[in-house]
């Protein structure tokens, strides 16, 4: 889409910022959205979305795979991604649905004189926001214990630090590597290598302070004890305890289901 730039050399001196005219702001009915170029390179682009009324305006890119959003769909406030359908609200830019992790940038649009004008960072565009994590409290007892270490896991586990949470974050894990993103597994088979996929590097858990048991795996749990109990023997309390261990492969009944060379997907190892 065509753009006009609004030329205020001071102001954009001052401010650090450009604005860009959306010259089709009036056409973009409720529930549409389009990508507008705000710089000369493919990645400066952002999106604009109106809701009940009103202009928004986020970046274009997907968070999860940098997939452009514009080809997606709008959601009453929510854009979700064509490729694996990561959701993100047009109004905040933060993250609402997997397998987004890290938000959406957002810029300011404004009305001058009957025109509109998206203002965004004269400097370059950022790619996304990462979310603000609370850190662990020492003096915070509290334990709060996650069975499962894939992607529901991890989302529970930032969740709780994005939200305040300061006592200690344990995640019990079968696997012996960080959460990865399942999807790449069948796009990706020739690499094998799951680190190269992780949702979130092992210095990034550290800094959350969210602790990982890597192969390790849930035998039972105790609720009168508030315990977990791992197949090693290893006892674990929880004050609040979250299962989500996901789920295992579908095999049909289908002849022939047990030959030699029918093999099943689910994890890296596979």
């Amino acid at each position: 889409m065509l753009a006009k730039t609004l030329l205020n050399k001071e102001a954009s001196a001052e401010t650090g910022v450009k604005e860009v005219e959306i010259t089709w702001a009036s056409e973009l009915g409720n529930g549409e959205m389009r990508s507008i170029m705000v710089g000369e390179q493919k990645s400066d682009k952002v999106l604009i979305a109106r809701y009940q009324g009103k202009l928004y305006s986020t970046g274009n890119f997907c968070s999860h795979f940098g997939v452009p959003l514009e080809g997606g769909m709008l959601f009453d406030d929510k854009v979700l991604c064509p490729a694996h359908a990561a959701g993100f609200s047009i109004i905040s830019g933060l993250p609402e649905q997997a397998p987004g992790l890290s938000g959406l940038p957002t810029f300011p649009v404004v009305e001058k004189d009957g025109k509109f004008f998206v203002q965004v960072p004269k400097d370059g565009l950022p790619g996304s926001v990462a979310q603000a994590l609370a850190k662990r409290d020492p003096n915070d007892k509290r334990h709060f214990v996650i069975i499962g270490g894939g992607a529901a896991g991890l989302n529970c586990a930032e969740t709780l630090r994005q939200s305040g949470y300061t006592g200690q974050i344990s995640v019990i894990s079968k696997e012996d590597v960080v959460p990865y993103d399942r999807t790449l597994i069948t796009k990706a088979l020739p690499v094998g290598d799951a680190t190269k996929w992780a949702l979130r590097p092992e210095q990034y858990l550290k800094d959350a302070d969210i602790d990982y048991y890597l192969k390790s795996r849930a035998f039972s749990v105790n609720r009168k004890t508030q315990e977990v109990v791992l197949t090693n023997g290893d006892h674990i309390k929880y004050d609040k305890l979250c299962i989500a261990s996901g789920s295992d492969v579908f095999k049909p009944s289908i002849a022939g289901l047990e030959s030699k060379n029918v093999h099943y997907v689910r994890t890296d190892k596979d």
